[in-house]
């Protein structure tokens, strides 16, 4: 997500990276990585976090790797498959990503039969109403991009913005897993940086990989949180915070697609999951 403010000065406050112009982010069929943001893990400070009052979803973290192609000639990553050219931050890029809760077919969530007991719950958020949903900050040198949540296409299917899928046992009132995953869009609206993500309004994409730890404040994780809108006559969802990790590409023909398949799919193989395959090492 920041993965586009790239400046960084511990000392001098001198910029690490100053885009040329030919710089992109590389899309998710180059085989290549992008670029790579996280939370942080427990207890770092950063977190995705959900309030059910304002029904809004925050994401506070660092970006911590850049991976690109430069289309310049003799650069050294011309291409946007066989070819990577990556930075290291140091200090790491902040940001903070807010969304707006869309309701869905039950309450604020949708949910779709499976097989026998196993339902797949979606939840989907959209932008604030606001331009810069998504800011990136370098703490010397300030701003270096604001982005908004905009509706788009994953995988051939249209989503208000950014989406997640979970597999839940109603009987057992149980997830399948303890971590899922999810994607959005984002279009740049401002900074420095935003010509490493293309052209156009939905020029890139956004990779949740993981989002695990959750707790729900009383001591729950995801199953007691699924279980609790579940269990909510309006379908509500509680209050919630967890960790997340992921990484950001660039989208070039309007369609965010994520070929690698989640675990999810991996495992069951006889539904379409969101495929977010790519974690961070």
């Amino acid at each position: 997500m920041a993965v586009a403010a790239l400046f960084a000065s511990p000392a001098a406050a001198v910029p690490q990276f100053i885009p040329n112009g030919n710089e992109r982010l590389h899309t998710t069929g180059s085989g290549q990585p992008g670029a790579e943001w996280n939370t942080g893990g427990l207890l770092s400070g950063g977190e995705l976090s959900y309030d059910s009052v304002s029904k809004r979803l925050t994401v506070a973290g660092d970006v911590d790797v850049l991976n690109w192609y430069d289309s310049t000639p003799a650069s050294g990553c011309e291409t946007d498959a066989g070819s990577n050219c990556s930075l290291n931050y140091s200090p790491n890029l902040t940001f903070v990503l807010e969304a707006d809760l869309v309701p869905g077919t039950l309450g604020d969530i949708s949910v779709a039969p499976i097989f026998g007991d196993i339902v797949e719950v979606t939840v989907a958020f959209a932008t604030t109403g606001v331009t810069n949903d998504l800011i990136v900050i370098d703490g010397a040198e300030g701003m270096q991009l604001e982005a908004q949540v905009v509706a788009g296409t994953l995988n051939g299917d249209a989503i208000p913005g950014l989406i997640a899928t979970i597999l839940y046992n109603t009987a057992t009132s149980t997830a399948l897993f303890t971590q899922i995953n999810g994607a959005g869009i984002l279009n740049p609206t401002a900074g420095a940086h935003a010509s490493l993500f293309g052209v156009g309004p939905d020029s890139f994409g956004l990779g949740i990989s993981t989002i695990s730890d959750f707790d729900d404040g009383l001591g729950g994780g995801l199953s007691d949180i699924l279980a609790a809108t579940l269990a909510s006559p309006t379908n509500e969802i509680p209050d919630w915070s967890a960790e997340g990790a992921g990484e950001m590409f660039q989208i070039t023909d309007g369609d965010f697609e994520l070929p690698e398949p989640s675990t999810a799919l991996m495992l069951l193989g006889s539904f379409t999951l969101l495929g977010l395959g790519r974690r961070r090492s």
